[in-house]
């Protein structure tokens, strides 16, 4: 396993969402950032930087010049990069746990989904945003305009689970050489509990198999790392995200 390659999905899926916007990616201080402004998501420096540069990272995230988030794949000076960012004002906000899954090992021909679809209208579009935004984004809600833009691109790929004609459950996955990597995973309160998780997830894989994609990535909640590791994901990586505390984008 190489956790590069979970990584360069990551990467890959906020510069391609800059470049529809017409934004490049920045390089500073040896990490990189993408900033979607107007839209308040992604703003996200990622990368490790050099322990000596974190008093420049912090003073520039305070002006406003750099995001205020920083998402990491844990390296193998943690332990002494770690403190000395929070010396600079940033906390860790969450951790994720980097899966892999071989998906040449993997078979689910024989497991059956019968109620999981690709979105494909702008009113079921509208549905999966509305769980997006109130399940992961919370009191930052990203603009339909942004997703709509992701979407009609043909480089991104929207799932959703029907429930009564309702969208009800949400994914979508981003594609780099023949890796796949699952994002935006939710379920509105009142159907989960229900397997629509997993449910999305086994028809991902099932459609990355049949155009011959050979991992599949994702960076889990730890609410929902059994789900995928029920499906024979494994978890071989760490994803830390810190924030930097009282700056203006807070």
């Amino acid at each position: 396993m190489n956790k590069k390659d979970i990584e360069n999905n990551l990467h890959e899926l906020y510069r391609t969402m800059g470049a529809l916007q017409k934004k490049s990616p920045t390089f500073a201080h040896g990490a990189e950032y993408v900033d979607c402004e107007p839209f308040n998501w992604p703003r996200t420096f990622f990368g490790t930087s050099e322990t000596e540069e974190l008093e420049s990272i912090a003073k520039e995230v305070h002006e406003g010049t750099l995001p205020a988030q920083w998402i990491l794949l844990r390296p193998e000076n943690y332990q002494e990069f770690y403190p000395q960012l929070e010396t600079v004002g940033f906390r860790k906000m969450m951790i994720w746990p980097g899966m892999r899954l071989d998906l040449e090992q993997a078979d689910f021909s024989n497991q059956q989904v019968d109620n999981v679809k690709l979105i494909e209208t702008e009113s079921e579009l509208e549905q999966w945003l509305a769980i997006v935004n109130k399940v992961l984004f919370g009191r930052e809600p990203v603009a339909y305009d942004f997703f709509e833009t992701c979407w009609r691109s043909g480089l991104f790929h929207f799932y959703g689970a029907v429930e009564e004609g309702e969208i009800v459950a949400t994914a979508m996955t981003f594609k780099t050489g023949s890796d796949i990597g699952i994002y935006m995973v939710a379920t509105i309160e009142a159907h989960r509990r229900k397997g629509l998780a997993r449910k999305i997830t086994v028809q991902i894989l099932k459609d990355a198999k049949a155009n011959d994609c050979k991992n599949a990535y994702l960076q889990a909640s730890r609410m929902g790392a059994h789900v995928y590791k029920d499906l024979g994901f494994q978890s071989f990586c760490t994803f830390d995200i810190y924030w930097l505390l009282g700056a203006g984008q807070e």
